[in-house]
């Protein structure tokens, strides 16, 4: 399954596009030759989906579901692409479906967390990522997904633990994934906006994984942006910072200030 949080809209070169149609009439024949329940509309539907044919895509999807309603990998699918699309809302509903299809899976848990913070139910969010965490709770990504929406939230009795859960999972990792790198970045970048302690530490952690080209595209700040207004003494130096991790403004920017 895709990572949710860093879904990229990804433009192929157009001798990919050349290979991808060759394949997509190939699938078709596949398709049209053989049985309803032939297992190939979701990997037309993935094709589809890399030259950017959404609705084509979304047809494919919905019409592997309809032969196999209860199989999570294909209601998967289908909820990347609403993901993808931003349709947080339908993405949502097939995602507690994996959930309850296959409630082990901490991907489908992560999935359902990750969705209602986009829409902004924060409360549903914490209680889903608190699941996720009790059975992974090694995992940096989620991990910061989970204090950003304590930092939101400002239940603090619950920030101290997971910051220190999270510290010790950098300090012991000898290799981070690109990922992980994000994630790591925005955390500094929560910790900089939201506590006075080693704010200046955290800023230079911020700008060394800028200088390596970690950037967090899409990235969503404005809540917490709105709540370091009222605590952080250069909000204008934050926004700036946001705009330049978000890839909106060069790195540059920060010596004008």
């Amino acid at each position: 399954m895709e990572e949710k949080d860093f879904i990229k809209k990804i433009k192929p070169l157009p001798e990919e596009i050349n290979n991808i149609k060759k394949i997509i009439s190939e699938e078709k024949i596949l398709i049209q030759i053989s049985s309803d329940d032939f297992s190939s509309y979701s990997s037309l539907g993935n094709l589809y989906k890399k030259i950017n044919k959404y609705d084509f895509a979304e047809k494919m999807y919905k019409k592997e579901i309809e032969l196999y309603p209860d199989n999570p990998q294909y209601l998967d699918y289908l909820g990347c692409l609403y993901t993808e699309l931003e349709k947080y809302d339908d993405a949502l509903k097939l995602y507690i479906k994996t959930r309850e299809l296959n409630p082990d899976n901490p991907d489908y848990i992560g999935a359902v967390a990750y969705l209602h913070a986009k829409l902004k139910h924060y409360d549903e969010a914490i209680k889903e990522y608190e699941k996720f965490i009790e059975i992974n709770d090694k995992y940096i990504v989620r991990l910061v997904n989970y204090i950003q929406l304590l930092f939101i939230t400002q239940k603090s009795e619950k920030i101290s633990k997971t910051k220190e859960k999270i510290f010790t999972l950098i300090k012991n990792k000898d290799s981070f994934t690109e990922t992980e790198k994000i994630s790591m970045l925005e955390f500094y970048f929560y910790l900089y906006m939201h506590e006075e302690n080693q704010r200046e530490d955290n800023y230079e952690k911020i700008i060394e994984l800028l200088k390596r080209g970690i950037r967090s595209e899409d990235w969503e700040l404005s809540d917490n942006i709105k709540l370091s207004e009222k605590t952080h003494p250069d909000i204008v130096k934050v926004k700036i910072l946001a705009e330049i991790i978000n890839n909106r403004k060069p790195l540059n920017e920060l010596n004008n200030l």
